[in-house]
């Protein structure tokens, strides 16, 4: 059976950095199953710029001109692309975890915070996640990030400016948990881990952490 974990949370938090170590380790530990199948490791970044609406969100993004409600509906049905674009071959070898470096949480964390009528948003976009036969993850890990270290990392890749000219910060950071809380329900374990657990120093740590949170072992 396929099992999806979804690695989300604020730019700079260190999404990516987790996901390629998360995805080195699991890899590492060569796992099976009880009938000593192996299991399938593989991993994506989404938004998936190789589909159409993969190549609109690319070009909006450069733009800077964004229509978050828009936006948050394409990246929806990009999903839905990237999906199709997998199912078959999972369906075929179902012994395979698949890790996501964004997923549905992040999108709701980059449009629900500027679109006024909240409530008739996230009931749209529950809906279109039903429409579209987006899975919920079995396993939710969301990285939250302060404010100050974000900005640090951002500066670093040279794309603050787009943050602060776009005025997006610290709304993203004002809905962050609120989202985040909101996000969980019976269906999904939402993990929260702070970015400084990124550091080399921590990642012994997160080691252990693995070990007894869920994010390994039976919830997979």
């Amino acid at each position: 059976m396929v099992k999806i974990i979804a690695i989300d949370g604020l730019d700079g938090s260190g999404k990516s950095t987790f996901c390629r170590k998360y995805v080195s380790y699991l890899k590492d530990l060569n796992l099976h199953t009880r009938k000593n199948e192996k299991v399938y490791i593989e991993s994506f970044h989404l938004p998936d710029y190789e589909t159409p609406t993969g190549l609109k969100i690319k070009e909006n993004l450069k733009s800077g001109n964004i229509n978050y409600h828009e936006n948050a509906f394409m990246n929806m049905l990009n999903m839905k692309e990237f999906f199709a674009k997998h199912t078959e071959r999972w369906e075929s070898n179902k012994n395979t975890i698949v890790v996501l470096d964004r997923y549905i949480l992040s999108t709701l964390l980059y449009s629900l915070p500027f679109i006024e009528e909240k409530d008739l948003f996230y009931m749209e976009f529950k809906n279109k996640q039903l429409e579209y036969a987006l899975p919920n993850p079995d396993l939710q890990v969301y990285f939250y990030c302060d404010k100050f270290i974000q900005e640090e990392r951002l500066q670093r890749r040279s794309n603050l400016e787009v943050f602060e000219k776009n005025k997006i910060l610290n709304k993203i950071h004002d809905h962050s948990r609120y989202i985040n809380k909101s996000f969980s329900n019976k269906h999904t374990e939402v993990i929260t881990l702070p970015s400084h657990f990124l550091d080399n120093k921590y990642w012994y740590e997160i080691n252990n952490v693995k070990k007894t949170s869920g994010i390994t072992g039976t919830s997979l």
